[in-house]
């Protein structure tokens, strides 16, 4: 069953709200993280629970707004996100979030004064920044990138500047990650 979550803090004689920002997420914690940088609604959904085009565009029409911004926060979603542009009620773009830390990042990039689609188009450059890492088991035997996986095996993943890299051994990713922590704390 599909989540539509909507802010309440607009009620019915006020006017619409000029943006409505739209983010696809799973459990109650990052909805509520997600709330706190400025997000409007939520749709649940994400890994294996990704919503419909038919969802995306319900979410952007009941948003009370005059334009909206989604963010997909997995890229098995940006093909009914891309389609929901064209079906909304009112203007939307995609900012094309392939995971939660680029959804924040977008978020932060967010200028209430600019236009939509400058708005998406300085949210897709800073998705560039993005360094993330992950740990994850396979679910089924595959080939990548020239590596055998083999199903229930343990794999890092890595995700600099939107390129994946896949890793057999933690080790290699958590010296990325370190070396990228090292680098924002010195700025």
């Amino acid at each position: 069953m599909l989540l539509i979550s909507q802010s309440n803090n607009l009620k019915k004689s006020e006017q619409p709200r000029d943006l409505a920002i739209i983010a696809i997420v799973t459990g109650q914690g990052m909805e509520k993280l997600f709330r706190s940088v400025g997000v409007t609604s939520i749709i649940s959904g994400g890994q294996t629970m990704n919503p419909s085009t038919e969802d995306i565009v319900k979410a952007v029409n009941q948003s009370h707004a005059k334009q909206a911004l989604v963010l997909p926060n997995n890229k098995n979603i940006f093909l009914a996100a891309e389609q929901a542009e064209k079906l909304t009620d009112i203007p939307m773009k995609v900012v094309h979030t392939k995971t939660i830390p680029q959804g924040l990042t977008a978020m932060f990039s967010l200028n209430p004064e600019a236009s939509l689609v400058t708005n998406q188009k300085n949210m897709d450059s800073s998705l560039e920044m993005v360094k993330s890492g992950q740990l994850t088991a396979a679910v089924r035997d595959t080939q990548i990138n020239g590596f055998d996986i083999k199903k229930v095996s343990t794999w890092a993943l890595l995700m600099v500047k939107s390129k994946l890299s896949l890793m057999s051994s933690m080790l290699p990713l958590l010296k990325q990650l370190k070396r990228c922590w090292m680098l924002i704390v010195r700025m």
